[in-house]
């Protein structure tokens, strides 16, 4: 996204828009709730803007266990 070169003109981070997702994939019974779900997403998410933005993250529960991540992509 960042290449298109849009302009973000109120951002103080960065001068084109950038994307970054936090993804989770998770099976039913390893969220107690969707509060769980949420926090999970939005830890993926924060990990995306920390690694650099502009990329993805993916929180993968059933495979790396609890605080996991699969290693990010650039968008």
């Amino acid at each position: 996204m960042e290449d298109e070169k849009i302009e973000h003109i109120k951002s103080y981070i960065s001068r084109y828009l950038s994307v970054s997702m936090g993804i989770i994939i998770i099976e039913p019974e390893m969220a107690n709730n969707i509060t769980d779900i949420y926090r999970y997403a939005d830890d993926a998410l924060y990990r995306a803007k920390e690694d650099g933005r502009n990329r993805v993250v993916v929180y993968d529960a059933k495979i790396f266990g609890a605080k996991a991540f699969v290693p990010t992509f650039t968008i």
